[in-house]
């Protein structure tokens, strides 16, 4: 597929180009092993499949898609989903269904949590997903690398990642995003997704005439990343911005990180090629362990009477 900023792209199309992204980045960081395993490059590769995963996609599409939502998804029932999975009935109804099947108490649950969140001072009240585009990928070549990135939600001046969640430590919520902004390098990808959207000023645009407009309109205003996060269980819900003049360190790191990883990247592309595992060799230097390698609660446990 050709360089371009593509506004109605299937998530099917989009996940199957051989591109860099954000996610192939922290791949990378862990370990070219992990990315290329992980990639497109791997013939054996499997589509990871977990409910949490599953509920995330439904989630982003009922907040972000609108009445698109349906034209992907298909609710249960309520009739239909009290009855046994080997009920002739049941499975008449499945062998009918085209669309991906949604239960109807799990539809009603995320529908309830976004009706509560659209209430007036909350964070979907004030249109937070509304006058833009959803989904929004390009696709451009940097430095002799091609690339990808895949934009949330696109307005005139900001673009928005959506993070969904199910928390699992006790603590506060303003604390839990923090936490899980820095431990899963979101800032990487906001970084990626701004130098995306500067890479595609020149780019072809792919889409509707008023999507084109839109773009042409709006393509050099400065752009705020934002990333806006919602529990899955319960109507709870943070919107965070990361601008490079707030976090100037925070933002270098990420920087440096995606240097790092354009490396690995084209080291390892130039010593395997895409169609051979990327193997690490194994350290023959420093195999001894040291006490200092290890946390400092190592030394806490040393000291005191926990066991």
């Amino acid at each position: 597929m050709e360089d371009g900023i593509y506004f109605n792209l299937d998530d099917e199309l989009y996940h199957k180009e051989n591109r860099l992204s954000s996610s192939g980045i922290r791949d990378i960081l862990e370990s070219p092993s992990n990315f290329w395993f992980k990639s497109n490059f791997n013939p054996l590769k499997k589509e990871p499949k977990s409910d949490a995963l599953k509920d995330g996609r439904i989630f982003h599409s009922m907040v972000l898609e609108g009445n698109n939502f349906h034209n992907k998804y298909k609710v249960m029932p309520l009739e239909i989903e009290g009855l046994s999975k080997n009920s002739n009935d049941f499975k008449l109804w499945s062998s009918t269904q085209t669309l991906e099947i949604i239960p109807y108490q799990k539809f009603k649950q995320f529908d309830l949590i976004i009706k509560y969140l659209s209430e007036k001072g909350q964070i979907l009240y004030n249109n937070v997903f509304k006058d833009g585009y959803p989904e929004v990928s390009i696709f451009w070549t940097e430095d002799n690398i091609k690339r990808k990135a895949r934009i949330d939600y696109l307005k005139a001046s900001s673009f928005n990642d959506l993070k969904t969640y199910i928390k699992t430590q006790k603590s506060p919520i303003d604390d839990y995003v923090k936490r899980y902004f820095f431990t899963y390098r979101v800032y990487i990808q906001m970084i990626y997704y701004d130098r995306a959207l500067k890479n595609a000023v020149n780019l072809p645009v792919f889409g509707s005439s008023k999507q084109k407009d839109f773009w042409e309109k709006t393509k050099n205003n400065p752009r705020v990343p934002m990333v806006t996060f919602i529990n899955r269980e319960l109507p709870q819900a943070r919107i965070k911005v990361f601008s490079q003049e707030a976090c100037p360190d925070l933002w270098r790191l990420g920087e440096k990180q995606i240097s790092q990883a354009e490396f690995l990247y084209l080291d390892y592309l130039d010593k395997y090629g895409e169609k051979r595992a990327w193997l690490e060799n194994v350290e023959t230097e420093n195999l001894l362990f040291k006490d200092e390698d290890f946390p400092q609660s190592f030394y806490e446990l040393l000291t005191g009477n926990i066991i």
